[in-house]
């Protein structure tokens, strides 16, 4: 079971580069997601918005508790 988890945040200054689309700016909606073995993807959409983009350069490494 995948686990994901989704965070609202304003865009820093330059906006947040994602593949699809280029630059995008504004309050977004974050998504990371960690699949069954162990892949990660971060995602954003413009908060309220259907599409998820995929971020460019964006990188996850486990954590540990």
């Amino acid at each position: 079971m995948a686990i994901e988890h989704s965070s609202i945040i304003t865009a820093p200054r330059g906006g947040v580069w994602a593949d699809e689309v280029g630059v995008i700016t504004g309050s977004l909606e974050l998504r990371t997601v960690c699949g069954d073995h162990g892949e990660e993807r971060v995602m954003v959409r413009y908060e309220g918005a259907d599409e998820w983009y995929m971020v460019r350069g964006a990188t996850t490494r486990p954590t540990r508790r």
